[in-house]
């Protein structure tokens, strides 16, 4: 019996030890699994921290050249990425010059006050960036070290950051004054500023003055240093951005023409064709008048450039610049004033006679494209009042000065920069905005 009891007593001690076997290993193998899961997590956490990082290089990369060179743009954002790296592989991005919208570089425009980011390659002011360890990316998926135990092989992993322009570099309309009112709007008129942003750099609270409720603004974004006081058009656009950093004077570093001394006493009053040159006693044209220039530079001191009446001018290839303590620009006749700027290869139909032509030593490389230039040292108000037959192009460069502009449509130029402007009446002021005379947008920041 006992022999018996020992051998049932020794089965029931070996199947008790199998069970605790086979516990045992179940045991081992979730604390494997669970170890693998925890690394891997871990893994994966540590290689999102680090394609966010590239990310948001990337994207401030990019948005410090997007206004001035958006291709340039997109290679340093995929320079600035490819030296970051998510676990031991450089971040690689893709181009996307066709700027997809769900591609690893993309271009557009971000809304500050709506928080929303467009696609698109006009009217640009940020950039988009989307690092990836994925299946389809270049960097391939990031592999898991204990996932292979239960048939996962890879991780797909991103993060995406977008960066904004700091300042409106591609401004048509720039208000330079640091302090006071910098823009003020009155009554129904509408300004246009084709394609291009509106800068106020006043820090005051009320550097932008609206005065009234029906005005309209067409610009891709409106950016003032101090803030708006009035109320502003509803929807809000242009988007308005209070406390934005102010820019520099584009043509801070275009130096003023030399000046000849001693005065010549002359000046255009009267009917006729004139040859460019200086001109003391400025051009005074009223009722009657019709003056015709050939292309060069104009230098006017005296009353500066005074079109009244329905005097007509055609200036066609010239810079204006206008000098001296008691000069001015008052163009508020009912003529024609036809005015477009220097231009070094000009086609001879640019001229108003295609068989004129600059005279040599014509300066083109500072003043190309600039019509009016009024010297830094004035301070003289100036007039422009539209009409249908005012057609200037080119920049109009007062900056120092306080502009007023009004009147019934016509073309206030491709660029308009100013001390301080005043804008009235219930006509359409065009500022038909090309891109030129971009200030340095060399910072940027982070948005999303």
């Amino acid at each position: 019996m006992q022999f018996f009891s020992k051998l049932i007593s020794n089965a029931a001690y070996k199947r008790n030890s199998g069970v605790v076997l086979v516990l045992m290993a179940i045991c081992f193998t979730v604390l494997v699994l669970l170890v693998g899961i925890a690394i891997d997590t871990a893994k994966v956490l540590f290689t999102a921290h680090q394609l966010q990082v590239a990310a948001d290089a990337a994207s401030l990369a990019g948005a410090c050249f997007v206004k001035t060179d958006a291709t340039f743009a997109r290679q340093q954002a995929l320079d600035t990425a490819v030296r970051n790296f998510a676990y031991g592989q450089s971040v690689q991005l893709r181009l996307n010059t066709d700027n997809n919208a769900d591609g690893d570089i993309v271009i557009g425009h971000y809304d500050r006050n709506l928080r929303t980011f467009v696609p698109n390659l006009t009217a640009v002011n940020a950039v988009k960036v989307v690092a990836r360890r994925t299946s389809d990316s270049l960097g391939g998926p990031l592999p898991l070290s204990f996932g292979p135990i239960v048939g996962v092989q890879n991780s797909d992993v991103a993060r995406s950051a977008i960066a904004i322009a700091s300042g409106g570099t591609g401004a048509g309309l720039i208000a330079l004054n640091p302090h006071g009112i910098g823009l003020e709007i009155q009554g129904d008129v509408t300004v246009d500023v084709n394609n291009g942003a509106i800068q106020v750099n006043s820090d005051g609270s009320n550097a932008v003055t609206m005065i009234g409720n029906s005005y309209s603004l067409e610009a891709t974004e409106l950016n003032v240093n101090g803030n708006l006081t009035g109320k502003y058009q509803t929807p809000p656009n242009p988007s308005l951005h209070t406390n934005a950093p102010p820019i520099p004077d584009p043509l801070a570093g275009v130096p003023e023409p030399t000046v000849p001394t001693p005065p010549n006493g002359q000046s255009i009053t009267t009917s006729g064709t004139y040859n460019p040159g200086y001109y003391s006693g400025g051009i005074d044209i009223v009722s009657n008048t019709n003056v015709i220039l050939k292309p060069g530079i104009y230098i006017l001191g005296g009353k500066g450039l005074v079109i009244g009446g329905n005097a007509s001018l055609n200036a066609q290839g010239v810079m204006f610049f206008v000098t001296g303590d008691t000069s001015t620009v008052d163009i508020s006749g009912t003529g024609t004033v036809i005015a477009n700027p220097l231009k070094y290869d000009a086609d001879p139909n640019y001229f108003y006679d295609p068989t004129w032509s600059y005279p040599s030593g014509t300066n083109f490389t500072n003043y190309e494209g600039i019509t009016i230039f009024i010297d830094r040292e004035n301070i003289k108000n100036v007039n422009l009042q539209g009409n249908s037959g005012l057609n200037l192009t080119g920049t109009l460069y007062f900056p120092s000065n306080n502009v007023s502009l009004g009147g019934t449509p016509g073309s206030m130029g491709n660029q308009l920069i100013c001390g301080s402007l005043y804008i009235y009446g219930n006509g359409t002021i065009n500022i038909n905005y090309d891109g030129r005379n971009q200030a340095p947008g060399n910072k940027s920041f982070l948005v999303e």
